[in-house]
């Protein structure tokens, strides 16, 4: 998963996040990923959006050029199939070189719905979860990581497909570095010892000649 448009994306975050502490968060785990990366410029903070699982009667709807960061809450959960979910990343885009070794997804858009309907968030009074820590791997599969495989070292990414509820990750680790670096080309700082973070080697997303692409929610 790749997005081939230019960086930075410009991301609305909806008017149910109306504590300034929520927000503020937000803000904090998209520079956590651009800090990471040596600044890349991923994202623009565009403004507020209406909240959106309030009225969409399906996800399709998601699909309006609107990137967004969407707090579904009571009711509004737009993915019953999924209520363990703590959160979901809507992405739209298309599929390049199907069945070849260099199939590809070029992303064309993506939301992300934190599951307010059916959890807490840094409530200390109930059995809850470190909104920073969701969000942060959210944005992962916004820009195009995948889940890390349960058989990975959970303590070694924010990318593990599950998380406890005393868990907090509020930023990157060297896998997940190295893993978007590889995917955008991005070079790495220098540790404090003064050697490279190698990254993986990059991939090719080139599609094949006539390959007009297939598209995938």
């Amino acid at each position: 998963f790749i997005w081939e448009s230019s960086f930075p994306k410009d991301i609305y975050v909806s008017s149910a996040f109306t504590n300034p502490t929520e927000q503020n968060k937000v803000t904090e785990m998209m520079t956590a990923w651009e800090t990471a990366l040596n600044g890349y410029n991923f994202f623009t903070m565009a403004g507020a959006e209406t909240e959106k699982t309030t009225t969409i009667t399906s996800t399709n709807q998601l699909r309006d050029n609107i990137l967004g960061i969407y707090k579904a809450g009571p009711g509004d959960w737009p993915y019953p199939e999924y209520p363990d979910a703590l959160a979901i990343t809507q992405i739209f885009a298309i599929r390049y070189n199907r069945g070849e070794s260099n199939e590809y997804v070029a992303i064309q858009e993506a939301d992300i719905i934190m599951n307010f309907e059916g959890f807490n968030f840094d409530d200390p009074l109930t059995f809850d979860y470190d909104f920073r820590t969701v969000l942060l791997h959210e944005l992962g599969h916004f820009l195009g990581l995948q889940h890390k495989p349960r058989s990975y070292p959970r303590a070694n990414t924010v990318m593990y497909p599950s998380i406890f509820s005393d868990e907090v990750k509020q930023a990157p680790l060297l896998v997940d570095k190295q893993d978007m670096a590889a995917k955008y080309s991005i070079t790495l700082p220098l540790t404090a010892g003064g050697s490279a973070i190698v990254s993986e080697p990059s991939r090719s997303y080139t599609k094949k000649a006539g390959d007009s692409g297939e598209m995938t929610k």
